[in-house]
């Protein structure tokens, strides 16, 4: 009979020796993954073999899709929003069953479904690095780096909007601040991280008396992204502004762009008009309307074309501006004037201001 006959015996059935995947990488939502099981020989399925996978804290049944015929069977798994991973792999090494199908080879010996052992060698995890990430990120807190404190014009501002991941940044984001009309902060570094800063530059012309984002939707795309590893675009929600974890409530900034104004330059304790007349030695007093302190303010002489006189000035420091100048050095019935300027304390220069014209003879104002 042998040696007129090939015939082959196969009493064993087929046994699993490797589950694998073609992927690797993080994975969202609505992505598909195809899981194979490979056999140590071809095998014939009917119905729909399932595979139990662990996704997070939950479990996720994955059907058979391909494969009757050969030695790997394809199983695909649909990411569903609210899975998540950090190494994809089954449950156990029961996690494969039949659901009411078979699995045999082509002799028709039912096959055997132990896996390897979750983690080892052989297994999904063994084999390939899969992470399901189908969770938007969040943002957690909104603070900056810089101490609290008074900023002027030119001062600049970095802004912190931490998120609970990493996320990867695309384009120019912005967030929309309560320090004027159309005040941003423009995304500046942190792609990569959990941490993205924003940085903003005050100008003149915005004020805040305690720096905050102008609203919880305040944090634009700009026509940029935001997304995790994973590709889930981030939420954008901010905490309320004042709230706990906004920019307001962690941190006391206050913008302060506006410059020293005199409210009135005084000769003698008398308000100067024009042409007024004043003798060689008067005491001069110049009062600003600014409430912040004056941080240095000239007193000086000009001529009728409101040029320097040389030797005429003086400066100092605080609120009023004071000086008792000798102006024998200039000369009668020709015009001059009284010039002030001031910065505060937080950077913000006053315009040059004038005072009325004078003339200069031996009568007081």
């Amino acid at each position: 009979l042998g040696a007129n006959k090939e015939i082959a015996i196969d009493a064993a059935g087929p046994v699993v020796f490797s589950v694998g995947s073609t992927y690797n990488g993080a994975y969202k939502a609505a992505e598909n993954i195809p899981v194979g099981i490979g056999f140590n020989e071809p095998v014939v399925v009917t119905g729909t073999p399932r595979l139990l996978l662990v996704v997070g804290a939950a479990s996720r049944y994955i059907d058979y899709t391909s494969g009757s015929g050969t030695d790997i069977l394809t199983f695909t798994y649909t990411v569903a929003a609210g899975d998540i991973s950090t190494d994809l792999d089954y449950q156990d090494v029961n996690s494969l069953e039949l659901n009411g199908g078979s699995i045999n080879d082509m002799m028709g010996n039912p096959a055997t479904l132990i896996l390897p052992y979750p983690g080892v060698a052989g297994s999904l995890s063994g084999n390939n690095d899969i992470i399901i990430d189908a969770i938007d990120p969040i943002i957690t807190g909104v603070d900056r780096s810089k101490s609290d404190g008074i900023y002027g014009t030119g001062w600049h501002i970095p802004v912190t909007i931490t998120f609970n991941e990493t996320v990867c940044v695309g384009g120019n984001p912005r967030l929309l601040l309560n320090a004027g009309s159309g005040t941003y902060a423009n995304y500046e570094s942190g792609s990569g991280t959990a941490i993205l800063t924003f940085n903003y530059t005050a100008t003149a012309g915005e004020n805040s008396a305690d720096l905050d984002y102008a609203a919880a939707s305040a944090l634009e795309l700009n026509g940029g992204t935001v997304k995790d590893v994973a590709g889930n675009n981030a939420s954008l929600d901010l905490p309320a502004p004042a709230a706990a974890g906004s920019l307001g409530s962690n941190r006391n900034i206050i913008i302060d762009t506006t410059a020293p104004a005199i409210s009135a330059i005084m000769i003698n304790e008398n308000t100067m008009v024009a042409d007024s007349y004043i003798s060689l030695l008067p005491a001069i007093r110049g009062t600003f309307s600014d409430s912040n302190a004056v941080g240095a303010w000239e007193i000086s002489v000009a001529d009728q074309n409101k040029q320097p006189v040389a030797g005429l000035a003086y400066a100092g420091v605080g609120n009023p501006a004071s000086w008792n100048p000798d102006l024998a050095a200039l000369i009668e019935e020709q015009e001059y004037y009284f010039r002030v300027n001031a910065q505060d304390t937080f950077g913000n220069i006053m315009a040059a201001t004038y005072s009325a014209p004078f003339k200069l003879r031996n009568t007081d104002l």
